[in-house]
């Protein structure tokens, strides 16, 4: 139904089954293979592919990577395949921020999602929909919107930015909602053999600037944790210089498919990098 749409406004389009490469057999067809359905259109800037059944935030042939796309036409003589694109996502944060005496954490942060990570239709269609990047956003700026990247800049300003505990405060580390820790799992469980199939292959990295209140101290410990192994990197710092803070969160997984035998190399990036003690500050505010 949505190709047939799509054509009747103009476009090229055709339905279009998504099978995984290692099932794909051009001699034999099953319907146990498939994987799902979509729709092909073909555009001014290259073909795109659509969910018939979904929103589409992006094209969703860059969340597809090891699969083909199948082109259902009666009328073909011969088998259409198109490979999905081997992109992987990205998630840059940048900010210098600050943080007042009476809780209030301001600045400004810049974002660039590259890949899947890149919401392109939403942002097109309501630029606001960059809010969702961060919490308490007064405004958007769109520096970039393309299909393959978008950068924007958010205007932060939270009240009440840390839990206070007595004399001391905790100041969560600003993350995206749509990074790793939305995968839905924080360890391998104990006893596993079978691959973890990962989301995605990804970067993220956050890079963050935050000045403190006079007579503020920095009571979590200093961070310097660099990992790099088959699976990926990772890198952790947290630094105080003066009253500023300086934090490094930066990880890339280059594999999707973690085997069993690599499981300790994909725990030395996984474990750090959920670990909730790395992603906030405990700061003991002046008596």
């Amino acid at each position: 139904l949505l190709a047939t749409l799509l054509k009747k406004a103009g476009y090229t389009a055709d339905p279009v089954a998504i099978i995984p490469d290692r099932y794909y057999d051009k001699k034999v067809g099953s319907l146990y293979i498939f994987d799902g359905f979509a729709v092909q259109v073909r555009t001014k800037s290259g073909l795109i592919y659509l969910s018939a059944t979904a929103k589409s935030s992006q094209d969703l042939a860059l969340s597809k990577t090891g699969k083909k796309f199948l082109v259902l036409d009666g009328a073909i003589e011969s088998l259409k395949t198109y490979n999905a694109p081997a992109t992987a996502s990205e998630i840059i944060y940048h900010s210098d921020l600050s943080l007042s005496a009476d809780d209030k954490l301001k600045g400004k942060l810049f974002v660039k999602l590259r890949g899947n990570a890149n919401p392109y239709f939403s942002l097109y269609l309501d630029s606001a929909y960059a809010k969702r990047y961060g919490s308490n956003i007064k405004e958007v700026k769109i520096n970039t919107l393309e299909m393959q990247e978008s950068i924007f800049d958010l205007i932060l300003e939270k009240e009440n930015a840390c839990e206070q505990y007595g004399e001391y405060a905790f100041l969560n580390i600003p993350l995206s909602r749509s990074g790793i820790s939305s995968w839905g799992f924080s360890y391998i469980e104990s006893g596993r053999q079978s691959p973890i199939s990962l989301k995605e292959r990804i970067t993220e990295e956050y890079h963050y600037m935050i000045e403190l209140p006079e007579g503020y101290e920095l009571i979590s410990p200093e961070v310097n944790l660099k990992v790099e192994n088959t699976i990926g990197k990772l890198e952790i710092t947290v630094r105080k210089e003066g009253n500023v803070v300086f934090i490094t969160r930066d990880i890339s997984l280059e594999k999707d498919l973690i085997q069993y035998n690599e499981f300790d190399a994909f725990n030395a990036l996984w474990k750090p990098w959920m670990n909730p003690s790395f992603q906030k500050l405990i700061l003991k505010k002046p008596e």
